[in-house]
């Protein structure tokens, strides 16, 4: 089930029945997607704290002393995660409201949606790969080439917020 399914089919009664007005339904509609759209990236940003979290854990039980460019690269890595992480909970929402300046087509409002569930992918990914890296001690070469590809990993990520920004700002 679709997170706008799951928005949808929570619908109260009355909602359900307001819903029988002629022009209404088409903006409930829009309401459902902004819905969708706040949960899916609310959803993308506890998975990015939950890797964050993870993260740092880690570094802060390492059995070795850490080294100088480790820690760079480690701190690098912890930054970009929480700003991963606040820029997608603190991104525009796909549409904010029957009476804004600014709307946003259902067209781009629907790949909108499919680019937010691809965040939740992607950040879910995230947590497995710093998963992976909090079972090797920092000291061992494998270390490196894991959080590399966390770093990879937060390119593509960052890489579809900038796509996402790109579909709202030609809305």
């Amino acid at each position: 089930m679709t997170e706008k399914q799951k928005v949808e089919s929570g619908l109260r009664l009355f909602e359900k029945i307001v819903g029988a007005i002629p022009g209404f339904k088409g903006y409930k509609q829009k309401e459902v997607r902004r819905e969708s759209d706040r949960l899916i990236r609310s959803q993308a940003s506890v998975n990015l704290s939950k890797a964050l979290d993870l993260f740092k854990r880690s570094l802060a039980t390492s059995k070795s002393p850490i080294s100088e460019d480790k820690m760079l690269v480690a701190n690098e890595i912890s930054a970009r995660i929480d700003t991963a992480k606040e820029k997608t909970l603190k991104a525009l929402a796909g549409y904010s409201g029957l009476f804004d300046a600014v709307k946003v087509k259902e067209d781009k409002l629907d790949s909108l949606l499919e680019l937010d569930y691809g965040l939740i992918t992607q950040s879910k990914t995230m947590v497995d790969l710093v998963s992976k890296v909090s079972r090797v001690d920092i000291s061992y070469p494998e270390w490196k080439l894991l959080a590399d590809g966390i770093r990879e990993g937060l390119d593509r990520f960052e890489e579809s917020l900038s796509e996402r920004d790109g579909i709202l700002s030609t809305a």
